[in-house]
């Protein structure tokens, strides 16, 4: 075997090595789903009414990198899952996935607009 081609075997060696990790890591996954990918796909379903919100809906809240809001609900994605929580102890209804928190509050979707919801962004996560 040449040097070359030792070289290219360690360097093929390590890509798969890293997304083999990649894909035991949820978190390192996670961190890495926009929501402005995530809700403004146009080849996928998307919400209505989708909207950057980051300026108006992150004051306040510690480690928030990017919000959205759309007619359904309340999109926040955090440096850690940790900040994520901590958001939903402030709402009335939602969840957290990783880093990603949803809020339903004052919009009220039916079960199964919060069931598709969750869909959305789990499927996401499974993507990355």
């Amino acid at each position: 075997m040449t040097r070359r081609s030792r070289s290219i075997a360690a360097i093929a060696l390590a890509a798969v090595t890293t997304g083999i990790l990649a894909g035991c890591a949820p978190g390192w996954a996670r961190s890495h789903v926009y929501l402005s990918d995530l809700l403004t796909n146009p080849d996928g379903v998307t919400t209505t009414g989708a909207r950057e919100a980051t300026d108006e809906l992150c004051v306040g809240l510690d480690g928030c990198l990017e919000a959205w809001t759309t007619d359904q609900a309340y999109f926040y994605r955090f440096e850690s899952n940790a900040q994520a929580e901590q958001l939903l102890t402030t709402v009335t209804d939602g969840f957290q996935s990783g880093r990603i928190a949803v809020s339903f509050d004052e919009t009220a979707p039916s079960e199964q607009v919060k069931q598709w919801m969750r869909d959305l962004v789990e499927g996401a996560h499974s993507l990355t």
